[in-house]
């Protein structure tokens, strides 16, 4: 799937010296690309907007040269199910659900949860450490910990693209690369693209495009 945007700006930010606020903005089928920018740029606006969360803007968003402004709340909804991901800035669990638990909601929103999808589950939280807190409540974890659950929950998921917001804020280096092997293994599988924000250019994924908002 394609994505343009046409002029596209939230109506309370300004487009002046953006790459993307205010100018015609082409994202090919499986691109991967970062959009840098320092707080309060309008990062975590772009990505609600590319969701469908945030309708507040002027200009056109485009999906397959399809007006995002007239899809049915089924048809945003069914994006969401197969084919836009996002791991939110705030992350957005349930507290009150087991770190499993808050995967499981998410994947079986696309489909019954099979063998396979459990096993990836499963390796998912081995590789990022987390097999310990697999039953532990959400609420119960440290902000790394409830990223890393936020991460696999994104990934579970079909999507043709995936929005993330500032990943890896606040994770070291070991962390990092293995939300990173997942995340390319992931976008391989599913012949998907990623945008990903950041503070500044990040350096850990073969971006295509780096864009400055």
């Amino acid at each position: 799937m394609e994505i343009m945007l046409q002029t596209v700006c939230p109506t309370f930010l300004t487009g002046t010296g953006s790459e993307v606020w205010g100018s015609d903005v082409h994202f090919p089928e499986k691109a991967f690309v970062n959009v840098a920018a320092p707080s309060g740029t309008g990062k975590t606006s772009f990505i609600s907007i590319l969701y469908g969360l945030l309708t507040d803007y002027t200009g056109i968003l485009q999906f397959d040269g399809k007006d995002a402004a007239s899809l049915s709340r089924r048809e945003w909804a069914d994006l969401r199910q197969h084919t836009l991901s996002l791991m939110f800035q705030d992350l957005r669990l349930f507290d009150q659900l087991t770190c499993l638990d808050n995967v499981l909601l998410k994947a079986s929103q696309a489909k019954p949860v099979d063998s396979a999808v459990s096993a990836w589950i499963d390796t998912a939280f081995e590789r990022l450490g987390m097999t310990s807190r697999v039953q532990a409540l959400a609420g119960s974890c440290s902000q790394g910990e409830k990223q890393r659950i936020a991460f696999i929950r994104a990934l579970v998921q079909p999507f043709d693209w995936i929005l993330l917001d500032e990943p890896f804020s606040h994770l070291d280096d070991t962390c990092i690369a293995a939300m990173r092997d997942l995340l390319l293994e992931a976008c391989d599988k599913n012949q998907a693209g990623m945008i990903v924000t950041s503070l500044a250019t990040d350096t850990w994924l073969p971006y295509h495009r780096a864009v400055a908002l």
